[in-house]
């Protein structure tokens, strides 16, 4: 049966659901085209794989991107692997676009009980993975090569894969709409597909230094000397006293970088609507846009009347609005199957028996003080995924925000409200505390079967 325990407040990209998904429930993969025989290379296609193969994206060491939890993607979607047979194994996440495996190495290393495959095209990159595989020691990675555009010769396990990346990869192919329905197609029923694509607005700075770069240089110099020309061209129409001016950006910024943002014969970028037609016209359902703090609508509008207004708007209009007041660089979204969809919100009732946890994607700093009784808790203020650090003005969330940060085990609600009464405070007012955490994202619900 469906997980009756509720993650957070509904995401406004869940809203958006169309209705021409059903919700019949499906057991399985889905017919998938993955066997399909690949068409013949197009001369972009081949160009972008030179790029790639001179330099290998993106140059750095691994990290833990934001998401990088398994457990707490599958968190965001009303199915389980309870409800669908999956038990009884090892979670399985597939990277697709995997590079130089900077994300895909992160998160392996910090779970080890998750199975890992990159794919790419690119074999240079991949062999930079297999030998940091062996450095670090894993025994969770694999990686192939196979072609994101057509998954031909992908190992698919049974039942398909829990959770599925494409960070970057998706707007670089002749046909991204296909590439999600394949994706698709290898998504397990209760799994969550986590995309990551170009923004249109946020992008255009970058699109003008490259129609700049692209108007200015030889195609046929080759990329090496494409870089040194075009570094050379930004860096003359640079302002040094503008931070945020494009030109000086480019001008700073290393090879693969440039290669990628500005010499890179195949990009397109979306808007939010054409992201979520994309993925609906693919199949699958939209759930969730996890990074909750770029897309509140607080954040962007502080006039009380005119975010009263934008509240009243449908969830796709309040996107729209959201989207030309902060003008993203990225879109990050997920999605699943159409049988799938989000869980119920938390209801206050509720909080005792809940299983939660902090959320990984916030990081709390907690200014304590030594005194008389103990340590005492001075202010406590969030870090969520690349966000500026805020406080915690309320001083009973605060309280229970450094409580909650040092758990690192699941607990029951009941556990963190009575500790919270045994520190002073009233019944209610843990509740609301809690209550209010939940709300912000800063804590969620595991599907219990996750943490059994």
């Amino acid at each position: 049966m469906h997980s009756t325990h509720p993650a957070t407040s509904p995401s406004p990209l869940a809203a958006c659901r169309s209705d021409a998904h059903s919700p019949a429930h499906g057991a399985g993969v889905r017919n998938s085209s993955t066997n399909s025989a690949a068409a013949s290379p197009t001369a972009t296609d081949r160009a972008v794989r030179e790029l790639y193969d001179r330099y290998p994206y993106p140059d750095g060491p691994p990290m833990l991107r934001a998401g990088y939890d398994v457990r707490q993607v599958l968190s965001t979607g009303r199915l389980t692997r309870a409800d669908t047979g999956a038990l009884g194994r090892p979670l399985r996440v597939l990277d697709a676009g995997c590079g130089r495996g900077v994300g895909l190495l992160g998160e392996a290393t910090v779970q080890p009980d998750v199975e890992y495959l990159g794919i790419d095209l690119n074999r240079r990159a991949l062999d930079e993975v297999r030998e940091r595989v062996r450095a670090f020691g894993l025994t969770n990675v694999r990686v192939a090569e196979v072609d994101l555009a057509t998954l031909a010769g992908l190992d698919v396990p049974d039942g398909g894969f829990d959770v599925i990346r494409s960070s970057g990869v998706v707007h670089h192919l002749d046909d991204p709409t296909a590439a999600l329905a394949r994706l698709g197609d290898v998504l397990a029923p209760h799994g969550v597909l986590d995309v990551m694509v170009y923004a249109r607005l946020g992008r255009a700075p970058i699109h003008r230094v490259a129609a700049a770069v692209t108007a200015a240089v030889p195609a046929d110099l080759g990329f090496d000397a494409r870089i040194a020309l075009g570094r050379r061209l930004c860096a003359s129409r640079a302002d040094a006293l503008d931070p945020a001016c494009p030109f000086a950006s480019a001008a700073r910024c290393g090879d693969v970088e440039f290669a990628d943002r500005y010499l890179h014969p195949r990009e397109r970028a979306y808007s939010v609507t054409e992201l979520i037609e994309a993925a609906t016209e693919a199949g699958l359902a939209p759930l969730e846009l996890p990074d909750r703090r770029a897309w509140d609508p607080a954040r962007w509008i502080t006039d009380p009347a005119a975010l009263a207004a934008l509240e009243q708007r449908p969830p796709l209009e309040q996107l729209r609005a959201i989207e030309q007041l902060a003008a993203p660089d990225r879109l990050e979204a997920r999605f699943c199957r159409p049988e799938n969809g989000p869980r119920e919100p938390l209801a206050a009732t509720q909080l005792d028996a809940t299983v939660l946890l902090a959320h990984p994607d916030a990081a709390f700093e907690v200014t304590t003080r030594v005194a008389p009784a103990g340590l005492r808790t001075e202010a406590v203020a969030v870090r969520e995924r690349q966000h500026p650090a805020e406080p915690l003005s309320d001083a009973p969330t605060a309280l229970a925000a450094a409580l909650a940060s040092r758990r690192a085990r699941p607990w029951r609600g009941a556990e963190l409200i009575a500790e919270l009464v045994g520190r002073g405070l009233p019944e209610s007012a843990a509740r609301a505390a809690l209550l209010a955490l939940v709300e912000r994202d800063l804590v969620y619900a595991p599907h219990p079967c996750e943490v059994a």
